[in-house]
């Protein structure tokens, strides 16, 4: 495209003098002075165009009306308009482009000013031409968003106790990779409020913490004060670009209690019923539950002591401890009742909070109460214990222990982080269960109780409105419930895990035993199952279902003589959830079996999930995190390399890498391999083929499906990919997807026979998914081949 200069002026009138005999009028002569020499505007691309106006004062004598004329350079300016005030002044009114039109950048233009005394211009004024420079800033529009986890902080202390603080987590989308700008105040006094300082602590793009320390209870009087923090978050420095959702409004509330002799101390033990699953691996086992053979301790959670004058107020809070013991010191005889959430808080390093809610009763959190009693005058002891509800072949009363079960598999694995990482800042999590919580596959509806499946689904903080990290929770009884399957919970808990900590590019989906799953399908729900069971030390996965539990499914993490009814699927491979579940778990377990004389621990195995599985710019699958394994521990590499061999997974190790380069494994289909393809810049590769022949069922998720092809750029430009029907089907709906260290672009129009995708890019190596929209559908196409042409 050819780009044309514009020259915009505007025709002034001239007004010829009319002379009466003798020798006519003096010459006309006169000057102009510009009230700026700069203007300076700013958009959003979301933004209208900005408009500037620059104005001329004329001085002029001879002739009763100047001609003004303006023109200028397009970079960013649009027009130029010029309207003349008279013989005194004009007015130069500069639009500039829309800012949708450009990306972000600053654009500098010259506008240039005539003034002369005729429409000619044969003769200009002192100070004519005149310069006007302008410089346009286009800044992206983040539609960014932010969602705090509370909007309310209620503390409390006695006068001789410590100054507690309070935290809001802020969870946020800017749309863009930078660093939000975050903002915060209190409108009220210390006196009024009770708090002594407010500080932000940003662990990421994503993710920020406020932590609101309150004074010491020793400085203020006994009573109760109430304030606001204000916290404003924003793409920019100086806070004119507001995220949706900021400003944040928090409310206080700091209760300081007397610490005189009236004090005492209430302690006790909290447990729930713990049931276990069978030996053989099928189903679950409730023997004991009415002796308390299955109380285990709650560890972690909240208690609180609630006086019952008004059945609200907390006059003391602790969280148990790794016994399930709990300390509270409160007021001497007050009425009190104990109180256990089902919430599990800390704040500080390292941090987390997390809360199991009835999704089906408004997000209701689950709790258990204790009976009223008075405190009395010396310290006492009071346990709580929460009750599975299983009456002996059924569950007859309040199934009391299910959210407790759930916290304490969350509890156990986020232990297991922390050996490796012990100041880990872990996002706040949501976990919703229900007894209506049942497997309805196509249908998600939490307030109803259809959640599909038990499934974990990262935050959303561009939905309406905006979401956090969550796992759902299935509960309906005799047909298929998980609070007690342990490596259910674990699983979603290793995929929560590897949005927080690390990198997931699996789009999930149904997958089965002996399923030949997409590679990144296939490490994710392979790695859910492997954490699962180093999280609860279990080498066995066991998931329960049916008519009272008794049913189920299971997998052997060590090997197929480990239990017989849970031996893992035929076809091993790279494309095998059991087979890189039990390549993870040997690299894990201390016990040696087959290939296995490998027991390197989670520490090893959170070192590439956190580095080498963030940044690879392959796709994350076995390969990247096989790869980066070997080269941090080269010690034992070969006895990784003969885990992988175990699975037929890379059997030609010498050529292993991130890519898979080497691999012999094509599941019987020859086009399977190589696992990407090779493309140029500018070049066509042709006959990209994408093929359901992997995927009976329709899931949308197996190999064959998507093809990847892989291109290098030297240095940063512009890169337009496009896919066009080469053969198959006459009517095909190709998609694309481009990869560099993640997720960068899609193209996902419905546009027949062909898509486009264009994006500006950086040096580096990057990964063009290529696949047949109807192939991810129940309704395939088949075969179907594409012409991919990079430029």
């Amino acid at each position: 495209m050819q780009l044309m200069r514009k020259w915009i002026g505007v025709g002034a009138l001239a007004l010829t003098a009319c002379g009466g005999g003798g020798g006519g009028s003096p010459a006309p002569s006169g000057s102009i002075k510009l009230d700026k020499t700069t203007l300076s505007v700013s958009a959003l691309t979301t933004d209208a165009a900005p408009t500037g106006a620059v104005t001329v004062t004329i001085s002029l004598s001879g002739a009763s009306s100047p001609a003004v004329t303006a023109t200028t350079t397009n970079n960013g300016v649009d027009n130029v308009v010029v309207a003349v005030n008279g013989s005194s002044s004009a007015t130069v009114t500069i639009t500039f482009k829309a800012p949708s039109s450009l990306t972000a950048a600053t654009y500098d233009d010259t506008v240039t000013i005539k003034a002369c005394t005729d429409a000619a211009c044969g003769t200009q004024l002192t100070g004519s031409p005149a310069a006007v420079t302008t410089h346009y800033t286009v800044t992206q529009a983040t539609g960014g968003s932010v969602l705090a986890n509370t909007t309310a902080l209620s503390v409390s202390a006695p006068t001789t106790g410590d100054a507690p603080t309070g935290t809001v987590k802020l969870t946020m989308d800017l749309g863009e990779d930078i660093v939000p700008t975050i903002q915060v105040s209190t409108p009220e006094s210390v006196a009024v409020t009770g708090i002594e300082s407010v500080s932000t602590v940003v662990t990421n793009p994503t993710h920020a913490a406020v932590t609101v320390q309150f004074a010491s209870p020793a400085t203020i009087s006994v009573g109760t004060y109430d304030g606001t923090v204000i916290i404003n978050v924003c793409a920019d420095a100086g806070c004119s670009r507001p995220l949706t959702g900021s400003p944040v409004t928090v409310v206080t509330h700091y209760t300081v209690t007397s610490s005189s002799s009236t004090s005492v101390t209430v302690s006790g033990t909290v447990t729930f019923d713990k049931v276990p699953g069978n030996a053989n691996g099928i189903g679950l086992n409730y023997t004991g539950y009415n002796t308390g053979a299955l109380q285990s301790p709650a560890r972690g959670v909240l208690v609180e002591a609630v006086q019952t004058s008004d059945r609200s107020t907390v006059a003391a809070s602790a969280s148990t401890d790794a016994g399930g013991a709990y300390s509270l010191v409160v007021p001497a005889n007050t009425g009190l009742f104990l109180r256990v959430k089902a919430e599990m808080l800390r704040t500080g390093t390292p941090a987390w909070h997390y809360r199991v809610l009835d999704n089906t009763n408004s997000n209701a959190l689950y709790a258990v109460t204790g009976a009223d009693f008075n405190s009395g005058m010396a310290d006492s002891q009071r346990n709580l214990n929460a009750p599975s509800g299983w009456g002996g072949s059924s569950y007859t009363t309040t199934r009391a222990a299910a959210p407790f079960a759930i916290l304490d598999t969350v509890y156990q694995a986020t232990t297991l982080v922390l050996g490796s990482n012990a100041t880990a800042v872990f996002p706040d999590l949501d976990l919703y269960w229900s007894v209506d919580n049942i497997p309805n596959i196509g249908n998600f509806n939490p307030a109803n109780g259809d959640i599909q499946t038990t499934q974990f689904n990262p935050a959303d903080p561009t939905a309406h409105p905006p979401t956090g990290d969550a796992i759902y929770v299935l509960g309906d009884a005799n047909t298929d419930t998980d609070e007690y399957d342990a490596s259910v919970i674990a699983h979603e808990w290793g995929h929560y895990f590897q949005d927080s900590f690390s990198r997931d590019d699996s789009f999930g989906g149904v997958h089965r035993g002996g399923d030949r799953l997409d590679l990144r399908v296939a490490f994710s729900e392979g790695w859910g199952d492997a954490f699962s069971g180093m999280a609860i030390n279990r080498s066995v996965y066991q998931d329960s279902n049916g008519s009272g539990q008794a049913d189920g499914s299971c997998l052997s993490l060590e090997n197929d003589a480990q239990l017989p009814l849970c031996a893992g699927a035929t076809n091993p491979g790279w494309y095998s959830e059991a087979s890189v579940a039990r390549v993870l778990w040997d690299v894990f377990d201390s016990t040696n079996d087959g290939a296995d004389n490998l027991g390197l621990g989670f520490g090893p195995i959170y070192t590439v999930m956190n580095n080498e599985m963030v940044t690879t710019r392959a796709v994350t699958s076995i390969y990247p995190f096989a790869a980066a394994l070997k080269a941090r521990n080269a010690a034992v590499s070969a006895g990784i390399d003969a885990l992988l061999n175990e699975q037929d997974i890379a059997v030609s190790d010498p050529s292993f890498d991130e890519w898979g380069a080497g691999e012999t494994n094509n599941a019987g289909d020859s086009s399977i391999l190589p696992l990407y393809g090779s493309a140029t810049v500018p070049g066509t590769v042709s006959n990209v083929c994408s093929n359901d022949n992997f995927d009976p069922n329709h899931d949308g998720n197996k190999i064959g499906v998507s093809k990847f092809l892989k291109f290098t750029l030297s240095s940063p430009r512009s890169v337009t990919i496009k896919a066009t029907r080469a053969s198959g089907p006459s009517s095909t709906d190709p998609d694309l997807e481009l990869f560099g260290a993640g997720l960068i672009a899609s193209a996902e129009s419905s546009m027949l026979n062909n898509e486009t995708l264009t994006q500006s890019l950086t040096a580096g190596t990057y990964v063009v998914e290529v696949y047949e929209f109807s192939n991810t559908t129940s309704s395939p196409k088949g075969l179907t081949c594409f012409n991919i042409s990079i430029n």
